[in-house]
């Protein structure tokens, strides 16, 4: 038997460490009452081999990492009249606590080198060898010019990339939009695009490191526990670590000091002065650890670390970076995923299967930076890997954050403080790793000459989005025109609406993810290197019009159970408004496009005659409720609204008169839809707006510019909406 038999073959032990350490009876609960009583993390292990005991879980985590990862520098943590020295040949593996192993990365690339080296290799050969070094890059690219761009905010970028994705996604694929991003409106859709041609790093690290030697607080500090409880509340990518594996660790001593630097230089600004020093030192400590450890070993607070650590580069403006750092990420978590699932069931603190939430939060991340990744080369037009970047068997999070381990483990241990929040920021997650796993292949399926047959996958697991993800899968070079990937991509996504509709109902979440799969549905009806025909049949004419009757209808009911799913209790913590917002717009920005593309086709055909007879009044009554929609309070005041407004009043106009047949004077691309029959076009009333949390974010529609006195300093900036 070898040591993975052994290991899935020893039990759990009947008594936590701390009792066995004590050497007083377990009462062997969930969370026995010796460590209740004393509010201490209660934490069962396996038997070892041979009836010894496994040692406690911080001399395990200490005695593993030894020697696994050079940090290169000793720091200190500060204890009140005693710190404890960590010195360069410790490692700090285990700074989530879920971290029982470090994992060798089968790549060759990353092997005998320093993920510093990795980093820099990585950045040279993108951004240096391919001729993007120059600050002319972006118009060497053909891109349209830009503005000096500004740093934005943690959130604009996290609430702001589902509908960038589907904005992007859809101008690639249909003609209702220009795919050079002239005519989008999401903001910060193109930011790494804008900031690409004005960032003039020339190395993947820069000049100028702080002395090796660091101060950092310990679990003592009762102002670095209050700043830790900040950033649980207000920073986005704390989804992607465990708030009570972390607090046990760093009040442990075990915390990662990388990922405890990058932390706190993202809360500190809050102070006036601190003792363990600036922002900017902290982040560039950061730095230093990273260029230090061996690429060919990872483990979570690492790549946790790297995320961070890209995602403040990116909203800074400093995307080169920023790219590599996610880059490099995205390749290390899916090897440190497939060795994590060996260790299921090994460990348990709280009643929560300790391996299960490190689990998870390696798919968070996984999902994060895959997302990160896509909107980079939607932005950039660049050939996009498929299907190595994409594995349906990876498993998709639950809709509902109360399914999460991790968040079950923070209940269950007592830390409620950041729940509220943490409940907010996965409503905006979720659909986006569903988005992002479904653009993602349309995106790269896209016809971009010869390509070589790629192996197929192992077939996913049942559950929603996977089934969508395997047909996807087998679409690889099926399909060499645009016209027949819209034709067989809106037959999937028309069934997986249903599917989403019956199996998942009218969670905050599903709500925006069917917003956002109805408007791709509707750009899928228009495929971008179709031109209009004309001399259409009356059959063919007929079925485009319902086509796209439909699918704007189908957006309408969406708006419609939007009320009905947001009762008074739920409000507060109901959709985001970022996210739904942009999606909502977009929604109705594709609805009059269509509608106009639409009228362009029937004005255009001299034998539409009857098809215009059967269609005209429910066509006009379509754009009558867009414009009522775009009336109402909460979306007028967004900029965007006003110009579809405007649009929908010429294209009712015209539709109107469109018996006269007069010639049109439009020149707008089309797009393809789905969906049901003739059905009634209920009058769409202003009360049914009234429940969506749509008031005037200008954080959301502004450029989002960051002041370092600003709340949390740096782009942690704005408050929970």
């Amino acid at each position: 038997m070898n040591s993975l038999d052994r290991s899935k073959s020893r039990s759990i032990r009947q008594s936590c460490t701390f009792c066995r350490k004590k050497k007083i009876r377990c009462s062997g609960e969930l969370i026995c009452s010796a460590c209740q009583s004393r509010q201490l993390n209660c934490i069962y292990t396996t038997r070892a081999p041979k009836g010894r005991n496994t040692k406690p879980l911080e001399n395990h985590a200490r005695n593993q990492n030894k020697n696994v990862l050079s940090l290169g520098s000793s720091v200190e943590l500060q204890s009140g009249a005693r710190s404890l020295e960590w010195k360069g040949d410790i490692t700090t593996n285990a700074s989530t606590g879920l971290l029982l192993d470090s994992v060798n990365v089968n790549n060759d690339a990353v092997t005998r080198t320093t993920l510093g080296d990795l980093l820099e290799s990585r950045f040279q050969k993108h951004y240096r060898h391919c001729g993007l070094s120059s600050l002319e890059a972006g118009r060497e690219l053909g891109f349209p010019p830009s503005s000096p761009t500004e740093a934005i905010s943690y959130k604009d970028l996290f609430f702001n990339i589902t509908p960038a994705l589907l904005d992007m996604g859809s101008a690639k694929i249909g003609r209702l939009r220009t795919d050079d991003g002239s005519d989008s409106f999401i903001p910060h859709c193109y930011h790494f695009r804008n900031c690409l041609s004005q960032d003039g790093s020339e190395t993947m690290f820069q000049a100028g490191f702080p002395a090796n030697n660091i101060t950092l607080p310990s679990g003592s500090n009762q102002t670095a526990c209050q700043l830790l409880e900040v950033w649980f509340s207000q920073h986005p990518l704390s989804l992607i670590l465990s708030k009570t594996a972390f607090l046990h660790d760093f009040n442990g001593g075990l915390c990662d000091p990388g990922l405890l630097a990058i932390i706190l230089a993202d809360v500190t600004p809050t102070l006036q002065s601190s003792e363990w020093g600036l922002p900017e030192s902290l982040r560039q400590f950061a730095c230093k650890q990273v260029q230090k450890r061996p690429a060919e070993q990872t483990s979570l607070p690492t790549v946790q670390l790297l995320v961070l650590l890209g995602w403040h580069q990116i909203c800074t403006g400093e995307v080169r970076r920023g790219a590599c750092y996610i880059n490099v990420a995205h390749e290390l978590i899916g090897g440190w995923n497939k060795a994590q699932e060996r260790r299921l069931g090994t460990q348990r603190m709280n009643g929560v299967d300790y391996a299960s939430v490190a689990l998870e939060l390696g798919y968070r991340i996984f999902w994060l930076t895959f997302a990160i990744e896509l909107w980079v080369a939607l932005q950039l037009d660049s050939p996009f890997e498929y299907p190595t970047r994409i594995n349906p068997s990876l498993n998709l999070p639950s809709p509902d954050i109360k399914n999460s381990t991790v968040y079950e483990l923070d209940r269950s241990s007592g830390n409620v403080a950041s729940l509220a929040a943490q409940e907010q920021f996965w409503r905006v997650f979720w659909p986006l790793s569903h988005i992002c796993c479904t653009v993602g292949p349309i995106y790269a399926l896209l016809p971009r000459g010869a390509s070589n047959p790629q192996a197929s996958l192992t077939e996913p697991r049942t559950y929603w989005g996977a089934e969508t993800l395997r047909r996807l899968h087998r679409l690889v070079n099926k399909h060499r025109s645009v016209s027949g990937l819209c034709q067989t991509v809106r037959s999937i996504v028309s069934e997986e609406l249903e599917r989403l509709q019956a199996e998942i109902g009218t969670h905050p979440s599903e709500i925006i993810a069917r917003i956002a799969y109805q408007l791709l549905s509707i750009h899928v009806l228009f495929p971008r290197a179709q031109s209009v025909e004309h001399g259409s049949t009356r059959e063919s004419l007929d079925t485009m019009v319902q086509n796209t009757a439909q699918a704007i209808l189908a957006f309408i009911d969406l708006l419609r159970l939007v009320e009905q799913s947001l009762e008074p209790p739920d409000f507060l913590n109901g959709i985001s408004p970022c996210s739904s917002a942009g999606l909502i717009l977009a929604g109705l920005d594709a609805s009059s496009r269509a509608l106009r593309e639409t009228l362009r086709s029937l004005a255009s055909d001299p034998d539409a005659k009857p098809v215009i007879v059967h269609w005209q009044s429910k066509l006009v009554e379509l754009a009558h409720q867009l414009q009522t929609v775009c009336k109402h309070p909460s979306i007028r005041v967004h900029p965007p609204a006003r110009d579809v407004k405007q649009q929908l009043k010429q294209v009712k106009q015209r539709l109107e008169h469109l018996s006269d047949c007069f010639p049109l004077d439009v020149d707008i691309p089309l797009d393809d839809a789905l969906f049901l029959a003739d059905a009634e076009f209920e009058p769409l009333s202003l009360d049914t707006m009234a429940l969506l949390d749509l008031e005037p974010d200008y954080d959301f529609f502004s450029s989002g510019t960051i002041t370092p006195q600003g709340m949390l300093g740096d782009p942690l900036s704005t408050t929970l909406e």
